[in-house]
């Protein structure tokens, strides 16, 4: 009785990054069950997924692809939210797999679908970067950059209040995200990503 806010959510990031899209269903958290889901995509240029990537009992993307000899690009980034973040080539499409936490799976395509894009279709390759200007400090203790929501005013950024990456109503919020590095930043100049 999870309602699915992922699928709608990022095909509405890739359409609005320029894709023709087409949702497909669900997936049982099953080794086989993902096996033959991933060999019958005729069409399919680039998929996104979200969820069973990480590292619990039933995350079996990785040695699913892994099995059918998909080039693994990257798996695990260094960024709050979206560590478990894995990217790979499977008969000549692109997999963009995400991990299930919406906040998660939303700034990850944010970042690397344009890209991916991009690449596809021979342009420039985009950056999603902006200069900006914090205007309070935002604690960051963990080892890893953080994307930390704020509301803009031009290229002011007013962080807000978060609980961390299952925060919604906080990324509903917010406008931008800022780039916080580990240890924190005060009140000065960092970029923002964009939210569409």
């Amino acid at each position: 009785q999870i309602r699915d806010s992922n699928g709608p959510m990022l095909a509405a990031l890739a359409h609005a990054a320029g894709a023709e899209v087409r949702m497909l269903p669900p997936v049982p958290d099953d080794p086989d069950s993902i096996a033959r889901f991933l060999e019958g995509l005729e069409s399919t240029q680039v998929l996104l997924t979200a969820g069973g990537v990480s590292m619990g009992e039933k995350d079996f993307l990785p040695q699913v692809l892994r099995r059918l000899g998909a080039r693994i690009l990257f798996h695990k980034i260094r960024l709050k939210p979206g560590k478990p973040t894995l990217a790979a080539i499977l008969d000549g499409r692109v997999l963009l797999c995400l991990p299930g936490n919406p906040v998660s799976a939303y700034m990850n395509t944010l970042l690397f679908l344009p890209v991916v894009l991009a690449r596809l279709e021979g342009r420039a390759l985009p950056d999603p970067w902006r200069a900006g200007r914090l205007t309070a400090r935002v604690a960051n203790p963990g080892d890893r950059p953080l994307l930390h929501p704020c509301r803009r005013r031009g290229n002011l950024l007013d962080p807000l209040p978060s609980r961390g990456s299952a925060d919604l109503v906080r990324l509903a919020q917010a406008d931008a995200c800022a780039w916080i590095p580990e240890g924190g930043l005060g009140e000065g100049e960092t970029r923002f990503l964009e939210l569409m």
